[in-house]
Order: C-alpha cells, then sequence, then structure tokens
C-alpha cells in the first residue's frame, strides 16, 4: 500500500481496542518455558522505529506504553518487567537477523553455536529450534529460582561452542592445505616405502 494511507494508525486502532486481560495462554508446548506478556509485537523496518511510537503516543492520546527494540543495546536496556508492562513493543526486523542476536541467543540458551547464512536453512532450523528448546529450559529454571541449573547450562554452552568453534577451525586449515596436505601424505607414504625395501 502507499504512504498515507493510514495502515499504522488502523493497526494502533486494533491494538488499542484488544482487550489486555486476560493474558493469551503460551503455545502448547512448555507452558512453564514461556513468559506471557500482554503486549503486540510490531516488526516494523528500522527507517519507522521512531513513527510506531509517535503514532501510537498521538492516537491513543498516552493510553498505550510502547517499547522499542532497534538494537541489542535496547534489548540490554530492557528487563523483563519492561515488558510485561509493555503494551506495545516495536522491534527492528534487523534486530532478529543480526548475528550478535544469534550469538546471545545460544549463550543465554546454553546451546551451540547459530550457523551463519552461509549454512543450509535445514541445519540453521535445526539449530535454532535446539536453542529455542534451550531458551525455554532456561526460562523455566530462572521461573522457579533455579539460579545454579541456569549458570551450568550457559557454562556448558559456552564449552560445547568453543570445541564447535575448534572443530571448525581445524576442518578450515585442512581444507586450506588442499592438494599440499595431500602429497605430504603421499611423500610421507612413498618415504615408508622405500625404507621398506
Amino acid at each position: 500500500d502507499e504512504v498515507g494511507y493510514g495502515k499504522t494508525v488502523i493497526t494502533v486502532a486494533l491494538i488499542d481496542a484488544a482487550p489486555r486481560e486476560p493474558l493469551p495462554p503460551p503455545p502448547p508446548l512448555r507452558r512453564d518455558g514461556f513468559i506471557p506478556l500482554k503486549a503486540t509485537l510490531v516488526l516494523a523496518p528500522s527507517h519507522l522505529l521512531r513513527q510506531w511510537p509517535t503514532e501510537v503516543e498521538r492516537f491513543t492520546g498516552g493510553a498505550l506504553n510502547t517499547v522499542v527494540l532497534a538494537t541489542m543495546a535496547d534489548v540490554n536496556k530492557h528487563s523483563v518487567k519492561d515488558l510485561e508492562k509493555a503494551d506495545v513493543v516495536v522491534c527492528a526486523i534487523t534486530l532478529l537477523r543480526n548475528d550478535l542476536y544469534f550469538e546471545r541467543l545460544a549463550a543465554f540458551a546454553g546451546s551451540g553455536a547459530l550457523p551463519n547464512g552461509k549454512a543450509s536453512l535445514r541445519h540453521f532450523t535445526q539449530a535454532y529450534g535446539e536453542a529455542l528448546g534451550g531458551l525455554q529450559e532456561q526460562v523455566a529454571s530462572l521461573s522457579s529460582g533455579d539460579l545454579s541449573a541456569a549458570q551450568r547450562r550457559v557454562a556448558d554452552g559456552r564449552a560445547g561452542r568453543a570445541s564447535q568453534k575448534k572443530a571448525a577451525a581445524a576442518s578450515v586449515i585442512g581444507k586450506s592445505l588442499g592438494n599440499t596436505a595431500n602429497r605430504v601424505e603421499a611423500g610421507v607414504k612413498l618415504e615408508s616405502m622405500a625404507m621398506a625395501v
């Protein structure tokens, strides 16, 4: 749609008209692995992030509390309590595609590293699913007050990512040697055969 057709104001009106209570039930997975929020999540391109809070304020007269997440610094700045109080959370689409976001997700979830954009979609989807499962475990641990389990999971994940990194580095070194490695290996075999004769 063209600029000025009222898409934002219609969306703000729908958000304002939606009932705030009761909170929606969590998805049918782990009930204790989610933090229910009353907020409506708006995913927007970065260039529209300043427009949304202004429009929400303008059309609701300040009745709705808006939180904007443009960068990882914004994510770090806001607590779960801030998000629980929010009526609207405006998030940059680019934030959820950012390598730093994926690194932090893996670190908090205590999972393996998430592959970068060069990996196959199937590999990424599997690793992302494991990270989300780990995230649910962390939320359940922290919600129940089991801080030590959450810390253990982070430490185990860190160790796992370090070993993944070492294995990937060794693989890159082996590939970069290519034919040189094959020639050296063949030379060693020839040398051992000559010594046997």
